[in-house]
């Protein structure tokens, strides 16, 4: 993306005001590990190296990765790329390829790289990039372990962890010459990871019915606008296809996910363990659109059904399509011969504002808080031009419960209360949103302490959508706060199951690990807590659990390692504050977990 900025002409005529512009995009700084040693050891066989491991990296990784060399820079390489999972993907193909030859006894000689990876605004012109973000990428890339990549929160907010690489919270990390502290990440490859197929699920739910994910609707054409219709159409589809009874259909969070990539068979059945996938182009003249839909087995990739619509962008928009009909009544009658009730939360009004909502919805789970202040401008403009329509209210709700999560919020009863105000006013407006009743219902319960209340909402969210993911992972912590452990993780392998590439992914399996603790499954609640903590090393209530899970599995020595962690994010933390503060903290588990934090040498008060 690229913007004009305001040049000024100096004297010797050094530049122009059009020379100039700003660009987002992802900068890359790979340099060479320890070249001095090396090239001091054997000057000219390892010049050669380094050479041809640069000139690999520029004719065969950018090239391939959709890259562009910015400038060598000694033994080093700056590239920029247009998105950021490019840029991860070309990382992770430069480490592969300066290992893949080497056996242990050449490791110490090889050349390795460290990266750094930041999405910033830099200025260019048509020489070079300049600025704070080409700066902080070589700091960021400093900061990586050998044959490592590191990256910003900034650049983060645009991958998906367990598809373009295993991350890995590094925390606020101190940069040389950066006074304030940077939150980096670390990328790995692929192995080993969890996924969602992995799970040993015991829910009925999740065995048994069949899981459908779609897949954003291919944009026919250049056309801005058919990529808006696209984005609109892939929504509407998502939520008439939730009203099917007989199968669980993947969160609308996780469709965004494959937006802007080529989602492959095996990526589709590895990653979101769904059993089939709604895939389809749309063409848009003249405001008609046409789509062409098919549904096909994501084990076999298989064609189960397909077909054409056509119709008019104003039915698709006021919520009364034939086109979402014929797709939500074909995959039903090919899966699982239910007849689809259409929802009433219909798209906003506007192609415009409907775009414009998605990208507010895509903004604010990002890990980056400028990327939540823009969400929520663009929601504020929506709630005053579309005051009567349940969504923009309903997002404005979860926007307000994310900023408490993330610790954003000054007082978190005065975002509580905001919350539950957008809630409120989404279900005033005569159709009833799922999402509301779900953010409706974790206000009651955390912040009023009403569970009644809150699993009455619960279930009205999930009467409404039986797949609102966020409803289901809500009502497995309402069942850990209560002690109802076996409900627990039934209603958290459902959330899983449902959203297996939520942005907040480290949210669900924490809440994951609680409801295991709470069940007595220790192990499956130190395996859910790492990896919560791999994604946001600072949510401390998964540390807790990881410490209380650790104790009662009789690891001692680890959990006191994790206690030390604890208090290094909290120092001020204590086992009388939990038991004052945490909702079970009274109750027989509530004991037993404080017992279990007093072992691993918390401090009581």
């Amino acid at each position: 993306m690229a913007n004009a900025v305001e040049g000024k002409c100096v004297e010797d005529g050094t530049f122009e005001e059009s020379d100039f512009h700003t660009e987002t995009t992802t900068i890359m700084f790979a340099d060479v590990v320890e070249s001095v040693r090396l090239i001091e050891e054997n000057e000219f066989p390892n010049v050669l190296r380094v050479r041809h491991s640069l000139k690999w990296i520029v004719d065969h990784a950018l090239v391939q990765h959709r890259g562009c060399l910015l400038e060598r820079r000694g033994d080093g390489i700056l590239a920029k790329f247009s998105n950021a999972r490019d840029a991860a993907a070309c990382a992770i193909a430069i480490h592969f390829f300066a290992t893949s030859s080497l056996d242990e006894s050449r490791r110490l000689s090889a050349i390795l790289f460290r990266i750094g990876l930041h999405t910033d605004s830099v200025l260019a012109d048509n020489e070079a990039f300049y600025g704070a973000g080409i700066n902080l990428t070589a700091r960021i890339a400093s900061f990586a372990d050998a044959g490592g990549t590191a990256l910003s929160a900034q650049t983060l907010s645009d991958l998906t962890p367990n598809l373009d690489g295993r991350i890995e919270d590094a925390g606020d990390c101190f940069l040389k010459n950066i006074e304030e502290p940077v939150r980096l990440f670390r990328l790995f490859p692929l192995v080993g990871t969890l996924t969602p197929k992995s799970l040993d699920s015991t829910c009925p739910d999740v065995r048994l019915k069949p899981s459908v994910l779609v897949l954003p609707f291919v944009a026919v054409g250049d056309d801005s606008e058919c990529a808006k219709v696209s984005m609109v159409l892939t929504d509407d589809v998502v939520s008439g296809l939730a009203k099917l009874r007989g199968v669980n259909v993947l969160s609308r969070l996780t469709t965004q996910v494959f937006n802007g990539r080529e989602a492959h068979n095996k990526n589709v059945l590895e990653l979101t363990g769904a059993d089939y996938f709604v895939s389809g182009s749309v063409v848009y003249l003249k405001g008609r659109i046409v789509v062409r839909f098919q549904l096909s087995n994501a084990k076999s990739n298989h064609v189960v059904g397909s077909g054409q619509q056509s119709d008019d962008l104003a039915s698709l928009l006021a919520g009364c399509s034939e086109v979402t009909a014929a797709i939500c009544t074909s995959v039903g009658a090919d899966i699982a011969s239910h007849e689809v009730e259409r929802s009433d939360t219909h798209p906003l009004p506007t192609l415009q504002s409907h775009c414009a909502m998605l990208s507010a919805v895509n903004l604010m789970h990002r890990a980056a808080r400028d990327s939540y202040a823009k969400s929520e401008r663009l929601l504020g403009v929506l709630v005053e031009r579309h005051a009567r329509h349940p969504l923009p209210h309903a997002w404005t709700a979860k926007q307000h419960m994310l900023k408490t999560m993330h610790g954003w919020a000054g007082d978190v009863s005065v975002d509580g209360g905001l919350a539950r105000q957008a809630a409120e006013r989404s279900l005033r407006t005569g159709s009833v949103s799922s999402l509301a009743l779900a953010v409706r219902g974790i206000v009651a319960s955390h912040i009023e302490r009403d569970y009644e209340s809150a699993a009455r909402f619960y279930a009205e969210a999930l009467e409404v959508d039986e797949n609102e993911s966020l409803a289901w992972i809500f009502k497995s912590t309402l069942h850990s706060f209560t002690g109802n452990g076996a409900d627990a993780v039934f209603s958290a392998e459902r959330a899983l199951a449902l959203s297996p590439c939520d942005p907040l992914r480290y949210y669900f399996t924490s809440l994951a690990a609680s409801a295991y603790l709470t069940n007595g499954q220790y192990a499956q609640a130190v395996r859910f807590a790492s990896e919560s903590l791999q994604l946001n090393v600072r949510h401390m209530s998964t540390h807790r659990v990881l410490v209380i899970a650790l104790i009662l599995q009789a690891q001692h020595d680890l959990a006191f390692a994790a206690g030390q962690k604890l208090l290094a994010i909290d120092p001020a933390f204590t086992v009388e504050q939990f038991t004052r503060k945490h909702p079970s903290g009274r109750s027989e588990t509530g004991r037993l977990f404080a017992e279990a934090l007093l072992s691993a040498g918390l401090p009581k008060s």
